[in-house]
């Protein structure tokens, strides 16, 4: 209740009708939609700029087998845009790593067929830099009896993966007959 010079009135606030908006409710209502929305888009554009950042650096290592001029190969290759941190090849034969390739060639034909370090080219790709069209070949041989005999024999049970990782992190692995590199957390 309320003292007037008149004598005591009722207070109207009981019977005035609720809070109408006003137009400015509408506006700050509006203008916060909006920013919510420019955020939205913000964070879209930034996430849309990343993938494209990262799509412009993708290395791509192609592992390949091939004979060539009387000689056969296993290569890997960076067909990518950047260059590729490889991080491992492992070349297995019936799925256990080859790191005595002497003996596994005595083993495969024998000594009559044997051939020595002399004859074939090998390399290791671990924790190496391919540049972009840059070929590395882990494994080559003249083909004449003694190798042409070790590949007939070891060809067909043979795996060749390779992991490697972009500037940016991004890993991946790709396999002799394998098709397609596949992303991989990290390489081990």
């Amino acid at each position: 209740m309320v003292h007037s010079e008149r004598g005591w009135r009722v207070s109207s606030e009981q019977n005035q009708p609720a809070h109408r908006p006003r137009i400015n409710d509408y506006a700050t209502i509006l203008a916060v939609i909006l920013s919510v929305v420019a955020i939205a888009v913000s964070l879209l554009e930034v996430s849309a700029m990343r993938a494209q950042q990262r799509a412009s650096v993708w290395p791509y290592l192609s592992v390949s087998e091939s004979f060539f001029q009387n000689r056969f190969s296993l290569t890997i290759e960076n067909k990518g845009v950047d260059p590729a941190l490889v991080k491992t090849v492992d070349w297995r034969v019936d799925g256990v790593p080859v790191n005595d390739l002497d003996r596994l060639i005595l083993e495969t034909v024998g000594e009559d067929l044997a051939f020595s370090y002399e004859t074939y080219q090998v390399a290791s790709a671990d924790n190496d830099v391919l540049a972009v069209g840059e070929e590395l070949t882990i494994f080559a041989v003249p083909v004449e009896p003694g190798t042409m005999a070790f590949l007939s024999a070891v060809r067909p049970r043979t795996s060749l993966e390779a992991c490697y990782c972009s500037i940016h992190g991004d890993c991946w692995r790709v396999e002799l007959r394998g098709g397609a590199a596949e992303p991989t957390q990290a390489c081990d």
